[in-house]
């Protein structure tokens, strides 16, 4: 069935003790944490907090390690687990480096983790411990849509340097797959570019361009992924034909 949200995590500590078998899942979604530093235009969160002043709901606490370790034990059909989330960015966790670690020596059997984050406000030396915990067969993907000019634009609060930072730690001290996600708006199209170049200039696998439904007014992009993706082949070629001989 691919991935499946089991549940949404809303401050509460305790997993079902006795929790569903989905036989068919091979990949669950889980909520690590309700925290996050940024205040995205189109995010439900962002909504809930500043407009129906609802932090109390959407800024509640963490999953528990041990409730999370309990239940994954008890889905041996699974082979991915995919932190990400809706409440919040798994990397504020404060175990976060520690639940990745347990995962991979305390489940019986084969666990990729996958995870997704905005990659803002955290230190070189904090990506470096989780990069340390992580194995070659998982994933980090950086949900980034701009330049140090533009990504806050969308993601309000976020902090490009530390972003930098971060992806360019986990990229040297991390040998599973890195991804740069990018969201396309009017803001950042004629970026993109760049943001591929750069890309490739720090080693990350992929540069994946998004179309999302969380336009704001005047945000639509004028040119489409296709357009984009090909511009991108086109500056592959160039930086190819103009490398030095030998």
């Amino acid at each position: 069935m691919g991935l499946k949200k089991l549940f949404s995590f809303t401050g509460r500590s305790e997993l079902p003790l006795a929790p569903t078998h989905f036989s068919d899942t091979r990949k669950v979604e889980i909520e690590l944490s309700t925290k996050c530093t940024a205040s995205c235009r189109e995010c439900p969160r962002t909504k809930a907090i500043k407009q129906e002043n609802k932090e109390k709901d959407w800024d509640s606490g963490f999953l528990d390690p041990d409730t999370l370790i309990h239940f994954l034990k008890s889905q041996s059909q699974l082979n991915e687990v995919h932190f990400c989330g809706a409440y919040g960015d798994a990397i504020y966790h404060p175990k976060l480096a520690e639940i990745c670690e347990r995962v991979h020596t305390e489940i019986p059997f084969p666990m990729r983790i996958s995870l997704e984050t905005n990659g803002s406000h955290r230190t070189k030396e904090w990506w470096m411990q989780l990069a340390q915990s992580l194995r070659v067969e998982d994933s980090i993907n950086f949900s980034v849509d701009g330049l140090g000019d533009t990504n806050a634009i969308y993601r309000i609060g976020t902090r490009w340097e530390t972003i930098l930072a971060g992806m360019e730690t986990v990229r040297a001290h991390f040998d599973g797959l890195v991804n740069w996600r990018w969201i396309l708006f009017s803001h950042n199209e004629h970026q993109v570019v760049d943001a591929y170049r750069l890309s490739k200039k720090m080693g990350i696998n992929n540069f994946i361009l998004v179309n999302s439904g969380r336009h704001y007014a005047g945000s639509k992009p004028t040119q489409s992924i296709f357009e984009l993706e090909e511009a991108m082949r086109r500056a592959t070629a160039t930086d190819q034909a103009e490398m030095p001989a030998g």
